[in-house]
């Protein structure tokens, strides 16, 4: 009768040299036989134990080791938000953390904090970033804002987000209750002296201005720009008002189209 020295697949030699499967949860077994299980060829979550055979590892545990003199596994890695405890098996990350592989269970990697939470070195947990603040570091027992959201600015005097100026767009730059430059609303201009924003009211027809001495950029259709640039007058060079029953657009100069009362001429 032929003896078997190798299986394929999942398999291995017998005491009676033919092939039988491997032990429960076992990728190969190779080298130690039918019913047991190779060094690493446990599936995850499983490790070897004394009888070369996979024994599960503790709960949300993905990768341990087996202790025969306390016969029973010791955790080395943990599954997703879970770190090890100082008995080797695994328990939650600190709160508002996405993992904590090197600090351990209960605690937080120093770039694993959520959005909007900042990692503190002392105690390597996470903390919340103040109101409206996008991002922000842990100094001296507070979280200080370094970047807030859109439409808030940091108040220098102590790192949190405020509001920026009426009338405004953003106010990253120059903080909170003031504006950036480029950033007020259509009809303002930024006053360079408080960093706020100021009307173009006293300039009739101006969408937007510069302010001091009020000098108009853009206008309100179909009024322009005059010759000197910086009020709006006049009409746009191709409409005309001729009166509240009708309105003449000139096309072209060979060509002039009168719409009245819904007439073509």
């Amino acid at each position: 009768m032929a003896e078997c020295k190798q299986c394929s697949g999942p398999r291995g030699v017998t005491s009676d040299d033919t092939c039988g499967g491997c032990a429960e949860f076992c990728h190969l077994c190779f080298v130690n036989g039918a019913g047991k299980c190779d060094p690493d060829k446990c599936f995850l979550g499983y490790t070897l134990d004394a009888a070369n055979t996979c024994i599960e590892c503790s709960h949300d545990c993905k990768k341990c080791s087996y202790n025969s003199s306390g016969k029973q596994t010791e955790c080395v890695a943990c599954y997703g938000l879970f770190g090890l405890t100082a008995e080797k098996k695994c328990a939650a990350c600190a709160p508002n953390c996405d993992g904590c592989t090197n600090s351990g269970a209960g605690k937080c990697d120093s770039t694993e904090c959520i959005d909007r939470f900042t990692f503190d070195e002392a105690s390597k947990t996470c903390k919340r970033c103040p109101s409206h603040c996008s991002s922000c570091r842990y100094i001296n027992n507070n979280a200080t804002c370094i970047r807030c959201d859109d439409h808030f600015g940091i108040n220098t005097d102590n790192k949190t987000c405020g509001v920026c100026s009426a009338n405004c767009d953003g106010c990253a730059t120059s903080g909170a209750g003031k504006c950036d430059p480029n950033n007020c609303h259509i009809h303002y201009a930024l006053d360079t002296d408080t960093e706020t924003c100021k009307p173009c009211t006293q300039l009739e027809n101006c969408i937007n201005c510069t302010y001091h001495d009020f000098v108009c950029t853009s206008c309100l259709s179909p009024y322009e720009l005059t010759g000197n640039a910086t009020t709006c007058s006049g009409e746009s060079a191709n409409v005309l008002h001729a009166g509240p029953w009708m309105t003449v657009y000139a096309a072209t100069a060979s060509m002039i189209v009168c719409l009245v009362t819904g007439l073509v001429v």
